[in-house]
């Protein structure tokens, strides 16, 4: 009852003043979403903003459209907005505006597939976000229905869209972030050349802004609330303390279709933030998913012992997961790597509480003589394939308080020094951060992006076919 509730709300509010909007606000669905990953000291973070005070996307803008009566605006945020700037970004083509137009993505093609009802009703990110990824998208040019939200595409368009597609995104804060968690990770991402899809709250006042005063005033005029919308945001400026987003009304609406929003009040009526990255087939990068599985039963039959595993849950803190295991001693369990890249090599070491190294993966008597008699290599030569450690069968055993590691290496090219590195790992003083940056150095790939949703760490780097991923494991086992 509640939802169709909030579908009816939807649907009255699109017909509002000529406008609509159409974003359906589901923090569960939110929730569910991969998180991307910020160092807990803000260190990192305040480097990447240090003598940036200002960021303008609007360059790689494709034309402002209208989005008409139609509560499409999740379409025209992630299929064609976001999706076609992250494509101009990516072929350089700034200020290329009838290049980037010839080269837009589809918004309706998006919608009329994801939308939650009939045409007056909306759609929700996290949703439409996963459509792009698992299906894709087709450019506007190949999809052209105007707003016709009944137009469902052709089998061989849909077959076509597969083309496109996004290779993952991450949600960038909680609705209840504290406001300069939200400002500064917003602004983080578009440092770094990253529009960002953003679901808000708008005011009746939000739908009547001009060109003489394109910055958006909670306060003053209609202040009742107009609905969920969904929008991009594209820049940032200090000197405004503001926010530059582009709309999906037209260019008549505030300044050509994009308007400002001042810091704290896009922190007070910004529930939603995503980023993501294209999928482009001629791209080097390492990607994977982690998952830690402890034994939550164990049935011992007259000839053997078998268990069932459930995921634990991490945080993340100082360049490193910590997984959140409680329970007592022993602390059992495994180590789970999916959706590894064939032809890329992977390596699993673990760290004890002296930080002393030892290899379990690959399965090879010359890295680990636990392995007598076995040579397997690093090399993933499956596709999508699941690896678990230390066996199928088997467990990790913590017995001892104190804090050891897992550490997973991943790159395209073998690490064939890794035993020399490991020796010299163990050799070092300090902490465990420190000690693998003194080993692999200006080898560690940058630009390396975590996000984790719960129990999932995904990672994804892109690394020009060289460079190491390093991704930390920390488990601190008490008495």
């Amino acid at each position: 009852m509640r939802s169709s509730i909030v579908l009816m709300l939807i649907a009255w509010l699109a017909g509002y003043n000529g406008l609509a909007q159409g974003l359906v606000l589901d923090d569960a669905a939110y929730a569910r979403a991969p998180r991307r990953v910020y160092d807990s000291l803000g260190a990192k973070e305040g480097n990447a903003l240090r003598n940036k005070f200002k960021v303008d996307l609007k360059p790689y803008c494709p034309t402002v459209r209208d989005q008409g009566k139609i509560s499409s605006c999740v379409g025209w945020s992630v299929g064609y907005a976001a999706m076609t700037i992250e494509k101009a970004i990516a072929h350089r083509w700034s200020g290329k505006r009838s290049q980037i137009d010839a080269e837009a993505y589809s918004a309706m093609f998006l919608y009329n597939q994801i939308k939650l009802g009939a045409c007056d009703y909306g759609a929700e990110l996290h949703q439409a976000l996963t459509f792009v990824q698992q299906k894709g998208n087709v450019l506007y040019r190949d999809f052209v229905v105007s707003n016709a939200c009944d137009s469902i595409p052709a089998i061989a368009l849909r077959n076509k869209a597969s083309l496109n597609r996004i290779q993952r995104f991450a949600a960038l804060f909680t609705p209840d972030a504290a406001a300069e968690t939200k400002i500064d990770r917003v602004k983080l991402a578009l440092a770094g050349n990253k529009p960002v899809v953003v679901g808000m709250v708008v005011l009746e006042n939000f739908l009547t802004l001009k060109s003489s005063d394109p910055v958006w005033y909670p306060g003053i005029g209609k202040t009742n609330v107009f609905g969920g919308h969904a929008m991009v945001v594209i820049g940032y400026d200090d000197s405004r303390k503001a926010f530059e987003v582009m709309n999906s009304w037209g260019t008549g609406w505030a300044n050509g279709g994009f308007a400002w929003i001042r810091y704290d009040d896009f922190a007070s009526y910004c529930k939603y933030a995503y980023q993501f990255v294209l999928a482009h087939g001629d791209q080097h990068y390492l990607e994977g998913n982690l998952q830690v599985l402890r034994p939550v039963l164990k049935i011992i039959g007259e000839e053997d012992v078998s268990a069932t595993f459930a995921p634990v849950a991490f945080t993340y803190a100082n360049d490193r997961f910590r997984v959140r295991h409680g329970g007592s001693l022993p602390l059992e369990f495994q180590l789970v790597a999916e959706g590894l890249l064939p032809d890329s090599y992977v390596y699993v070491v673990s760290l004890d509480r002296d930080l002393q190294p030892a290899v379990h993966w690959p399965r090879d008597e010359r890295l680990n003589r636990q392995f007598a008699e076995e040579y397997n290599s690093a090399v993933i030569t499956t596709v999508q394939p699941r690896i678990v450690l230390p066996g199928k069968y088997n467990v990790f055993s913590l017995s001892e308080p104190g804090t050891e590691y897992l550490w997973v290496l991943h790159a395209h090219q073998a690490i064939k020094d890794l035993p020399a590195r490991l020796e010299q790992f163990a050799s070092l003083r300090g902490d465990v951060n420190a000690r693998v940056q003194k080993v692999f150095g200006g080898q560690l790939v940058r630009g390396c992006e975590a996000a984790y949703a719960g129990d999932r760490i995904h990672y994804f780097a892109p690394s020009q076919g060289k460079g190491v991923v390093s991704v930390l494991l920390e488990f601190d086992v008490k008495k």
